[in-house]
């Protein structure tokens, strides 16, 4: 097949730094000029995946347009359509785009015949969903990355079977004999349920160890790190690592009797379960979102509703299989099944649009 990937012309693949959307959307054109595929990549001009053919647009600045002041979201925007132009007007080079920029080729597909499928990395905006509806038709397709995702989905938005994202198990080493430790990766963000790990391991004086990004330039990171998080690492059973790079994910997670992961809202996918159960490392999350497809319950990990159900789950910790955890991320979550679900998704699509043209 000849396939086309839309990316962000701000971000070089392979992406410098824990980029986990782009980490992904690389691993899946590798795996597909493996397969043999024609691969050309829409983006940054730093990008540089052996095989794939590159075209570059590197984003406007204030200097590039010599113009007059503009914002720097404006620019962003225009950027965007400037690359989406320049796929479009080279649509008969390729059987299929695929896109992981977000909203903008509703506007355009319509003014072309052949489909453009869409990987949803975030939920749609219902502002977006709102204005797809004033559009008499689209040939664009969005693949869900789990099935929670498609319940937010209104009229008009096609969607295609579920695909689930997959990493290269082989860089997550498997570990039998975790620490006497539990852990927490992410974003200190109120949405992501920091606060509920910390309660459940103070309560059992279990010892847990924090890592991920916060943005303390924003109120809402602010707040949450002043009234949550800080106070807490005056126990002596709470710490803080910082952000770690992606390098250091597999060693950080493998080491943990588990990873908590107790958000409070409907997440798409959450790829650091699968990079833990990938090391043997069980899952205890909250019942949000795609954490039901990703946790086999009572085989890699717990699904729990509250605090108190967190708190039994990690008293039957030592139950779960932690070899059952890393044999379920490679049957459901590896490259090799992502490569596989994408080609599939491909071929229905293009099969379709070939009998729209007869």
């Amino acid at each position: 097949m000849r396939i086309a990937h839309i990316t962000n012309p701000s971000q070089q693949l392979p992406p410098k730094g824990d980029r986990g959307r782009w980490l992904l959307v690389t691993s899946l054109i590798r795996e597909q000029i493996r397969r043999g595929h024609e691969v050309t990549v829409f983006g940054n001009s730093k990008t540089n995946i052996k095989g794939a053919r590159i075209e570059s647009l590197d984003p406007l600045t204030p200097d590039s347009i010599k113009g007059p002041a503009t914002s720097a979201r404006m620019l962003k925007h225009y950027t965007y359509l400037l690359l989406l132009n320049r796929a479009y007007r080279h649509i008969e080079e390729f059987d299929i785009l695929h896109s992981h920029l977000d909203n903008l080729h509703f506007f355009m597909s319509s003014l072309v015949d052949k489909p453009t499928l869409m990987t949803q990395h975030w939920p749609i905006e219902p502002l977006t969903q709102n204005i797809v509806q004033q559009i008499p038709f689209s040939n664009v397709y969005i693949t869900p990355i789990s099935k929670a995702q498609t319940k937010h989905y209104k009229e008009k938005i096609q969607y295609t079977d579920v695909v689930y994202n997959g990493i290269d198990v082989n860089q997550f080493k498997f570990n039998k004999s975790p620490q006497d430790h539990f852990v927490f990766i992410g974003r200190l963000h109120p949405s992501k349920g920091v606060h509920h790990a910390i309660n459940v391991c103070k309560k059992l004086r279990k010892k847990l160890i924090l890592a991920g990004s916060t943005d303390l330039q924003r109120e809402i990171y602010r707040n949450y790190w002043e009234k949550k998080i800080n106070p807490a690492l005056k126990s002596s059973f709470i710490s803080y690592r910082g952000e770690l790079p992606h390098q250091k994910i597999a060693k950080f997670v493998g080491q943990a009797k588990a990873l908590l992961f107790p958000i409070e809202w409907e997440e798409p996918f959450g790829l650091v379960m699968v990079e833990a159960m990938a090391t043997g490392t069980p899952v205890i999350a909250f019942n949000k979102g795609s954490v039901p497809e990703l946790v086999k319950d009572g085989v890699t990990g717990f699904v729990v509703k509250n605090e108190d159900e967190m708190r039994d789950a990690i008293k039957k910790i030592d139950t779960i299989d932690r070899a059952a955890c890393r044999e379920w991320v490679k049957n459901n979550f590896s490259i090799e099944r992502m490569g596989d679900g994408y080609e599939q998704v491909y071929k229905k699509l293009i099969k379709q649009h070939e009998k729209k043209s007869l």
